[in-house]
């Protein structure tokens, strides 16, 4: 009977073993950064990055695959001076069908930007993304790090504009503006503290007084 190969240690990565329980390209990693996972704060060798990405392609897993190399600003996998999951996405279902078209992450399978994982990855229109961000409840509908009102506020907001607060008198209260408070109040803002609001009841929204 063939003795069967070992496998490298390092979850989905199901390359045979080189040295210490890992493959050569994770052992190469845990010799040059102390860690087989180590090296998104420093360079990639030269070749390592296109090996991930074939890696990745290989890999078949329903789980993420996050980019281990530097990323952008926002969070996704930096290839040259573009991004990763595009790169992946190219190769795993040919170019893009249109100048439109922008590799986005599957909605409701995936949120996680560093991932590359081409499961997770579809062609979108600008449009269609947005749509996918509302499906997934990731639009930043309500509260975040930069926002100034908490939901606790908001709830605030539309029971003062329910017994006759002007929206006036709440933006100078919450210090935000006019806007701010209408769209809380039309549901065109924070729309999940109450499953949804729809844009007819710009009708109740109180009147400027």
């Amino acid at each position: 009977m063939a003795r069967q190969k070992s496998i490298c240690e390092i979850p989905d990565c199901g390359n045979p073993v080189k040295a210490r329980g890992l493959c050569t390209r994770h052992y190469k990693r845990l010799r040059r950064h102390g860690d087989p996972l180590g090296g998104a704060s420093f360079r990639a060798a030269r070749g390592e990055p296109m090996e991930f990405i074939e890696s990745a392609l290989a890999a078949n897993t329903e789980d993420c695959i996050e980019w281990p190399f530097s990323r952008d600003r926002d969070g996704y996998g930096k290839l040259g001076q573009g991004r990763a999951h595009r790169k992946v996405l190219e190769m795993a279902s040919g170019p893009a069908p249109s100048d439109e078209h922008e590799a986005a992450h599957a909605p409701a399978v995936c949120h996680n930007r560093a991932c590359i994982n081409p499961k997770h990855l579809r062609w979108a229109t600008t449009a269609e993304n947005s749509r996918d961000r509302y499906i997934d409840g990731t639009t930043c509908w309500g509260e975040s790090g930069t926002s100034k009102l908490t939901a606790r506020d908001v709830l605030a907001i539309r029971a003062d504009a329910a017994a006759g607060v002007s929206i006036p008198d709440l933006a100078r209260r919450h210090s935000v503006t006019y806007q701010n408070i209408r769209h809380i109040l039309i549901g065109k803002t924070w729309r999940y503290l109450n499953g949804g609001l729809d844009e007819h009841k710009e009708a109740e929204v109180p009147p400027i007084r």
